[in-house]
Formats: C-alpha cells, sequence, structure tokens
C-alpha cells in the first residue's frame, strides 16, 4: 500500500533500533523528529526539519520512523510523557522536554527559537 511514497527513498526502509533513551538523555541537547513515511504533513515537515539540520548542525536530531519503529515510538511518549503524534519534534535538554510541536507547528523557525 502506497510503496510508490517510499520508492527510493533511503531514509524509508525499517532501521534497527539505533536510538538508546539512557543516551539521549545524558544529551545536553537533542532533538527527536517522528516522522510517517507515508503521510503528506510529515513530508513537509522532514523539509522543515533538513532545513534546520542544514542550519543548525551542531544539534543532534534522531528520526524516528513512527510506522517502522512503533514500538520505540510508544516509548518515547511514555519516556516524555508528550501524546504521540506524527509528525512530531521534542526538544530535549538532558532528558527534559524544552518544547515540542506537531504536525504544521514543525517548522525550521519553530526549533530555532526552541533551542535557545
Amino acid at each position: 500500500m502506497l510503496k510508490w511514497l517510499t520508492r527510493g527513498r533511503e531514509d524509508a526502509k525499517p532501521q534497527k533500533l539505533a536510538l538508546d533513551l539512557a543516551k539521549i538523555a545524558e544529551q545536553d541537547l537533542t532533538v527527536v523528529f517522528k516522522h510517517s513515511t507515508t503521510c503528506p504533513l510529515s513530508f513537509a515537515a522532514d523539509r522543515e526539519m533538513r532545513a534546520f539540520m542544514a542550519s543548525h548542525p551542531e544539534v543532534p536530531v534522531h528520526k524516528v520512523l513512527v510506522r517502522e519503529q512503533r514500538e520505540f515510538s510508544q516509548q518515547i511518549a511514555a519516556w516524555t510523557g508528550v501524546r504521540h503524534q506524527s509528525p512530531q519534534v521534542i526538544v530535549l535538554r538532558k532528558g527534559a522536554v524544552v518544547a515540542d510541536a506537531s504536525h504544521g507547528d514543525v517548522t525550521e523557525e519553530y526549533l530555532a527559537e526552541a533551542i535557545h
């Protein structure tokens, strides 16, 4: 279903669980980006995230593919206390949530403001 949306995309393949919540919690600043490979809103948010990462290469961004990594996405919601949505960004400082946004609010400008 909707295979044409993901054909040829390097990030569309299911990934091994690469994130360790304990390591994320130790980082001074990090952003978790929950992305759906089948949602048009999520593709728009992904463009915003790429722009943010290009202008802020010093900020670690962890991308979670919510359909392929459903269990991990749910763990993040339970750990942070931020209700799961997609697309969604969660900004953390030393494991504490300092900002979050979802859907059309996931923008480069929002993130640039949220990290300061």
